[in-house]
């Protein structure tokens, strides 16, 4: 069940979650929208580069999308976007705000990459739930990858969960993509305490899918700790 801190950072507008966004970065431009502000075009955009990067790497295992159910995850009234663009302001303008625009458009040639959050409340070994800011998504366009990009989307996020009282960030991970587990390693992010991987390496713990047949899990549940 979500709690007042949870329900405040999910209902608070994009300018106030991150009122020092958009900024530049070398090469793109870092926004933050929540997914009421996401035009048809944008959405589509924003699918079509989750869906390329990861249809291929998910198939045959248990994260694997159809287009339906994912579209309605991602675009949820709870999803916030951090978004990076080639989009360039022109010299000595300001980038506008991103509560000034009803509707944001971004094509698929000026998107670079996003990461997707909710904050919720999270299960632990404990009595008590952990409050999080909770990503679903990392994804960057070929071309703007090995520019650090994605270790500054995840600053962002975590810097945004910390300041709003978030305990911890959490996200999954598919355990067969080693390039994208190394990552976050290297970002400070450890199994976490209900990691099924780590259950099942602990406690002999196994998953059983819809007919019945027990198999290990292929996820990775992985979590980093937020100073206040």
């Amino acid at each position: 069940m979500a709690t007042a801190k949870v329900r405040s950072a999910s209902s608070a507008p994009a300018d106030e979650l991150a009122p020092h966004l958009p900024r530049l970065l070398p090469g793109a431009q870092l926004a933050l929208y929540t997914a009421a502000q996401l035009s048809p075009s944008a959405r589509d955009a924003l699918y079509t580069l989750l869906d390329s990067n990861m249809a291929p790497l998910a198939a045959h295992t248990s994260m694997a999308h159809a287009e339906g159910p994912k579209r309605a995850e991602m675009f949820h009234r709870d999803a916030r976007y951090l978004v990076l663009t080639r989009q360039q302001p022109m010299p000595g303008a300001l980038p506008p705000s991103p509560a000034a625009r009803r509707r944001v458009d971004i094509s698929p040639d000026e998107l670079l990459g996003f990461a997707s959050f909710r904050f919720d409340t999270e299960e632990t070994a404990g009595v008590e739930d952990a409050e999080v800011i909770y990503c679903y998504e990392v994804q960057l366009a070929p071309e703007a990858r090995g520019a650090g990009l994605a270790g500054q989307l995840m600053a962002e996020l975590e810097g945004i969960g910390a300041a709003r009282g978030m305990d911890k960030a959490m996200l999954t991970c598919l355990a067969s993509n080693t390039p994208a587990l190394r990552f976050y390693a290297k970002a400070g992010y450890t199994p976490d305490e209900i990691d099924p991987t780590r259950m099942a390496d602990d406690d002999g713990w196994e998953d059983v899918d819809a007919d019945g047949e027990v198999r290990r899990p292929d996820y990775r549940i992985l979590s980093k700790v937020l100073a206040a």
